[in-house]
């Protein structure tokens, strides 16, 4: 109701009305059936730069929580990745790859793939010394620690 009333004296182009919105809603629904193509582009984005990210995120995060080494090399990037705009880097993925699929796939990845690290990292980090000090005691390697033990206590 109120969205209505402060529209009745706006121009169009300024506060469309309920009415209008709602009309041109269908005609990109069901007339042109524009909005089904676009909704298709951003889901194939999603799929794929998620999916990016999962493969990528996930073993570099575990590598990175059970690995000082690969933790303090890999850490600061992924930090600086974690904490920028993505919306920042958005325009520069438009410019390197043109309108189309990429620079969303790849805006979604950079979205992404720092919180599948950090979150994989901590669960790496996190595992209890006491499960890694009884695979050991039962006589276990040290990569049949890290795929036993570490790998399913810091997949999410």
């Amino acid at each position: 109701m109120g969205w209505w009333a402060l529209s009745l004296g706006q121009p169009r182009y300024y506060l469309p009305g309920p009415d209008v919105v709602a009309a041109r809603f269908w005609d990109l629904t069901f007339v042109s059936r524009q909005l089904w193509g676009a909704l298709s582009l951003s889901m194939a984005a999603l799929a794929l730069g998620g999916g990016l990210a999962f493969i990528v995120g996930v073993p570099l995060g575990i590598i990175m929580g059970s690995n000082r080494r690969v933790e303090r090399i890999a850490g600061p990037c992924v930090n600086a990745f974690y904490v920028s705009p993505v919306s920042a880097l958005t325009f520069l993925f438009v410019y390197a790859f043109g309108i189309g699929l990429e620079p969303r796939i790849a805006t979604v990845f950079v979205f992404c793939v720092p919180v599948i690290i950090r979150t994989c990292h901590r669960g790496a980090r996190e595992t209890s010394r006491t499960f890694i000090e009884v695979a050991r005691v039962f006589g276990a390697s040290g990569s049949q620690v890290f795929w036993k033990t570490i790998v399913p206590h810091a997949i999410p």
